[in-house]
């Protein structure tokens, strides 16, 4: 009934309990799970700052020399007289376009962002979105590893409240925040639902 307040994981846990008359112990294993879900966001949050500052800031940098720095420095060369380099003449006419389009320039950034986000809410766009950032440098290595820890703590944490491997591996691939792990977790839960034990699949992966 409320989806987004109680996830698959917290109605199959509670479900499990009551079948099995301990849930006071599967409240109390969830209340645990929560708290080191959230302290493991804010870790990621925390994580993602300083990346993402760098490159707004780089951006806003960017957009200032192009802005006011170099039309200055093009006028002085203009007035030299002499034929510039390719890369001065392609830096020059970026800069006169944002000095001409600059409201344009700010606003196909924002369609372009608001387009990437549209997209990423398609199963395709996430996939490749997801692929790419876990295949960038230190950020692909953190997400990787962050999605493992999600993947060990959830799928432990259902195990042992008593919810079936199949379902568990299930609700872990839908909560595992990356649509590149969930893919490969559903190929592990079908692995294992065609009689394979779960060690051989998960070393596939």
């Amino acid at each position: 009934m409320y989806p987004k307040i109680f996830d698959d994981l917290y109605s199959n846990m509670v479900e499990a309990g009551e079948t099995g008359g301990i849930l006071d112990t599967i409240l109390q294993r969830l209340s645990t799970y929560i708290e080191k879900a959230v302290k493991l966001r804010r870790a990621v949050q925390s994580a993602m700052i300083y990346p993402i500052a760098v490159i707004a800031i780089a951006a806003l940098v960017i957009f200032a020399l192009l802005r006011y720095a170099v039309p200055t420095f093009a006028t002085l060369f203009a007035g030299l007289g002499v034929e510039l380099p390719l890369p001065t003449r392609i830096v020059i006419g970026l800069s006169n376009s944002v000095v001409s389009f600059g409201w344009m320039v700010i606003l196909a950034v924002g369609a372009l962002l608001y387009g990437l986000k549209v997209w990423y809410g398609t199963p395709g766009g996430r996939m490749a979105v997801d692929t790419v950032v876990l295949k960038i440098p230190l950020i692909g290595t953190l997400m990787r590893k962050i999605s493992v820890a999600r993947f060990t703590r959830t799928l432990g944490t259902l195990i042992t409240s008593g919810v079936p491997m199949l379902e568990a591996l299930a609700i872990t691939a839908r909560t595992s925040g990356n649509a590149v792990v969930e893919k490969a977790i559903l190929g592990v839960r079908s692995a294992v639902e065609g009689g394979r034990t779960i060690v051989d699949p998960l070393r596939e992966t």
